[in-house]
């Protein structure tokens, strides 16, 4: 019975030392994972301009991602905010993406804008939204 006790005792430990060493990678990897940065988009949006029931905005892309901007929405200070819906204007122009590190002008259309009054903008992307931005419309 002594032979037969020590070769367990042998293979218990060889398991352990393996259960050992795949633990440790395991907490290293989530350990790398968790300081690893996320790709994220990110975008700075301004300035702005509302007139003649048009928006015009600049949009820099300082993301670790390309962005692509999908549409505008306008609607008036203290009234709930559109969603993805059908408020959301898709913007004129062909190109609406946005390389990292590209910045470029956009425009779209802004009902229900009055000249001299507050609007908030909405700017949509794929995956977010940004702002609400309120402008004073101009004439």
């Amino acid at each position: 019975m002594g032979k037969g006790s020590r070769r367990n005792e042998g293979l218990s430990e060889a398991v352990t030392t393996i259960l050992l060493v795949v633990i440790g990678i395991a907490m290293a990897l989530m350990i790398w994972q968790f300081f690893t940065p996320r790709p994220s988009e990110e975008l700075r949006i301004g300035p702005i301009d509302v007139s003649g029931g048009t928006v015009i905005f600049t949009a820099q892309n300082v993301g670790s991602v390309d962005a692509e901007i999908v549409g505008v929405a306008c609607y008036p200070p203290g009234s709930a905010p559109p969603s993805t819906g059908g408020a959301v204007t898709p913007l004129g122009g062909a190109d609406t993406k946005l390389q990292q590190g590209e910045s470029s002008s956009f425009s779209g259309s802004c009902a229900g804008s009055e000249p001299g009054k507050p609007i908030n903008v909405l700017v949509f992307t794929k995956n977010k939204a940004y702002g609400p931005f309120t402008v004073i419309v101009r004439s």
